[in-house]
């Protein structure tokens, strides 16, 4: 395997893993493993998930484009999918820029993040681009960004921890 292909792998598995550890049940929740789930609407995350996604856009220097957001029932640890209406959210866009600008993006998010106190779980650039993920541990949510090979673009995604619906809401299913 080339060394290319080895970074975009590591870059692929480093997003995977983070949507999988954030679309856990209630386990990854603000308060711990007991703390009871918020209750949220659909309309509220997917606003402050497009907010941060746009201020991510915004300090890379280039628009988020192609915004698409899913809902989804949570699924735990071993694979059970609830069935209570517990539910998360996962978003993704891209935000076009040259090659040479991707580390530098990069490394403008990372420093935002750092100062606002967000957890970092990767962080990693080469010339030509990276991947950084981390969470915001105000609203719970988890972004990756991750430059394409060739390094046209930087993905960003977002997941939602689970929370409860709102009355009358059904984002589990639809």
């Amino acid at each position: 395997m080339t060394r290319r292909g080895r970074r975009y792998g590591v870059l692929l598995a480093t997003i995977a893993l983070l949507l999988a550890s954030a679309c856990s049940s209630g386990n990854d929740q603000h308060g711990g493993k007991e703390a009871p789930l918020e209750t949220k609407r659909k309309a509220d995350v997917e606003a402050a998930a497009r907010s941060q996604a746009d201020a991510i856009a915004a300090l890379a220097g280039g628009p988020l484009e192609a915004w698409r957001t899913s809902t989804t029932a949570c699924e735990g640890r071993n694979g059970e999918i609830a069935e209570d209406g517990r539910w998360d959210l996962a978003g993704f866009a891209h935000v076009k820029l040259p090659g040479d600008k991707h580390a530098a993006a990069l490394r403008a998010v990372h420093d935002k993040w750092q100062a606002e106190g967000w957890e970092i779980s990767a962080y990693q650039t080469q010339a030509d681009g990276g991947v950084l993920s981390g969470r915001d541990p105000h609203t719970g949510l988890s972004f990756t960004l991750a430059s394409s090979k060739p390094p046209i673009q930087i993905a960003v995604t977002v997941a939602s921890p689970c929370y409860q619906p709102a009355e009358g809401e059904d984002p589990a299913n639809g």
